[in-house]
């Protein structure tokens, strides 16, 4: 919805009430409506709006990744960089794609411009060519080209039939002029 984010947690607010009174009109509406809530108070700069969102949908969803995601990174802006991380480890803990968790936590950080946590989550990243592959994307966007291509050429090391990595590093030789 394009408005003011203000708009948007009205909005959604209306939704849950109306779920609340009358039922949900398809499974999983209330919780959709709270999380877009909680990101809508985040853009509207009340963190703790969020927070109760988040942790609510967490709650009725324990194993959900989204809203644990959502969470850490609120108390993260919030400056309880000890209680997002541990929230990040938990979800890491009990999820069966690690992987994947892994690389959103780092995206988190390089969003937050953390790179000493960017690069400890990049870590965590347990298949090879993945790891490799989101550093080559780390190291691009950070300005470190050299280094970018190397992470790159390992990525396809360990699996030349992951495109992404493969796409990676021809877009970083492209850039670099370097297309033999």
């Amino acid at each position: 919805k394009e408005g003011k984010p203000e708009e948007a947690v009205a909005g959604y607010s209306e939704l849950l009430n109306q779920c609340e009174a009358a039922g949900e009109p398809y499974v999983g509406c209330a919780i959709r409506a709270r999380m877009a809530r909680g990101a809508a108070s985040v853009d509207a700069g009340d963190y703790v709006a969020a927070l109760r969102d988040f942790s609510a949908t967490r709650v009725i969803a324990p194993r959900a990744i989204p809203p644990a995601l959502l969470e850490g990174n609120v108390w993260y802006l919030l400056g309880r960089k000890d209680d997002a991380e541990r929230i990040f480890a938990e979800t890491l803990a009990l999820s069966d794609r690690k992987d994947e968790v892994a690389v959103a936590v780092e995206q988190i950080y390089y969003f937050r411009r953390d790179e000493e946590k960017t690069n400890a989550w990049i870590e965590k990243i347990s298949t090879p060519s993945v790891r490799e592959h989101v550093r080559c994307e780390l190291y691009f966007q950070t300005g470190r080209l050299e280094a970018a291509v190397a992470a790159g050429k390992k990525s396809v090391a360990f699996d030349g039939g992951n495109a992404g990595a493969v796409e990676r590093l021809g877009f970083v030789l492209k850039h670099l002029g370097r297309l033999d």
